[in-house]
């Protein structure tokens, strides 16, 4: 079966993504799991896990994905950055286990100020 979905708020508690995904009839969702444009994180709880968990189960929506952070740049020539956005990549797959998400949408970043093989080789 063919699943349509849209990227929905997390406006209010991750888990009020789902019935605003599941009231346009969507069978899938898109979400960021806190402001993408940002560094801060907000721990999400047991509680929203759980009813996270527990209302999709309900809507049946199928699967779900994570977009990581805009700020995330693996390929940067800055290794605070680098060293920073392998963390919050590291937290962002915790939150998709947290709230079962099954995948994790990433842009590695950009190697604007260097040689672009070399940002590709960086591990």
């Amino acid at each position: 079966m063919r699943r349509i979905g849209v990227h929905t708020s997390i406006a209010g508690g991750i888990y009020k993504s789902l019935g605003r995904a599941h009231e346009l009839g969507c069978t899938t969702l898109q979400i960021f799991s806190h402001n993408p444009r940002g560094w801060a994180l907000k721990d999400i709880s047991k509680e929203d896990s759980a009813l996270f968990k527990k209302l999709r189960s309900e809507f049946d929506i199928s699967p779900v994905y994570i977009h990581t952070s805009y700020l995330i740049n693996l390929a940067s020539s800055s290794e605070a950055l680098r060293r920073k956005s392998i963390d919050m990549l590291k937290e962002e797959m915790n939150r998709a286990d947290a709230i079962g998400a099954e995948y994790v949408v990433l842009h590695t970043g950009s190697a604007s100020d260097t040689d672009k093989k070399a940002a590709r080789e960086k591990h």
